[in-house]
C-alpha cells in the first residue's frame, strides 16, 4: 500500500467517505475514478466490500458507473459471488452492446475475470469467459482483447494438460505494438501460474 496509514487517510473504510458524500454521489464520474484508482493500491476491508455489494445489489439496472466499478473491483469479491453473478453481469453488458465505451469495459471485465480465475485457481468458468472474450473481440478495433483471448486459451490448455504453452509470440506481439505494460502483465501472469 503506498499510503502510510489507511485509517489516518479515510477512517475505517476506503469507500465509505466517497459513497456517503452527497457531492460524490452526484458526481459519479469522479467517484468512479476515485474508487477505480484507489482499488488498485489499497486493500479493501470487509466494510468496503459490503458497501460495494450493497450498492450493486440495490441497483437493478446497471449503467456505465456500476459496470466499470464492478469490473475494476472484481478482486474484492469471493469466487462464489463472482460465479453466481457472471451471467447477470454479462446480461447487463448486453443491453449496451452497440456502444463502444461499454464494449471496452466488457472486454476489460472479461480479461480481469480471466486473470482472477487463473490467480485463484478457479478454472470452471474459464471456458465461458474465453468464449465471450472471443465473441467480443471479433472486430479488429478490439484486437488487444483477441490477443488476450489467445494467451488465456493457451494458458488454460496448458493447465488442463492439453499442451504446453509458448506465450512468447503473444508477449512479443504486444511489445511490438507498444503495449509494454500488457506484455509485462502476461509475463507476470504466466510466471505466477508456473511458479505458484
Amino acid at each position: 500500500m503506498s499510503i502510510r496509514n489507511k485509517k489516518e487517510w479515510v477512517g475505517n473504510s476506503v469507500f465509505l467517505p466517497i459513497y456517503n458524500n452527497v457531492y460524490w454521489r452526484n458526481n459519479l464520474n469522479i467517484a468512479s475514478f476515485l474508487i477505480i484508482t484507489f482499488s488498485a493500491i489499497i486493500t479493501a476491508t470487509n466494510e468496503d466490500v459490503a458497501i460495494l455489494y450493497n450498492y450493486l445489489e440495490k441497483v437493478s439496472d446497471w449503467g456505465y458507473f456500476e459496470l466499470a466499478m464492478y469490473t475494476n473491483c472484481l478482486s474484492f469479491f469471493e469466487n462464489n459471488y463472482l460465479s453466481f453473478n457472471l451471467k447477470d453481469t454479462l446480461t447487463q453488458f448486453e443491453k449496451f452492446k452497440t456502444c463502444y465505451k461499454y464494449k471496452l469495459v466488457l472486454i476489460k471485465f472479461l480479461i480481469n475475470s480471466l486473470i482472477l480465475s487463473f490467480e485463484r485457481g478457479t478454472y470452471d468458468k474459464i471456458p465461458e469467459l474465453l468464449k465471450a472474450l472471443y465473441a467480443e473481440s471479433e472486430d479488429s478495433d478490439f484486437m488487444k482483447g483477441r490477443i488476450y483471448w489467445k494467451f488465456f486459451t493457451s494458458l488454460y490448455h496448458a493447465i488442463t494438460g492439453d499442451f504446453e504453452i509458448d506465450s512468447t509470440i503473444y508477449i512479443d506481439m504486444l511489445d511490438l505494438l507498444g503495449y509494454e505494460n500488457d506484455a509485462q502483465n502476461m509475463k507476470d501472469i504466466e510466471q505466477s501460474i508456473r511458479n505458484p
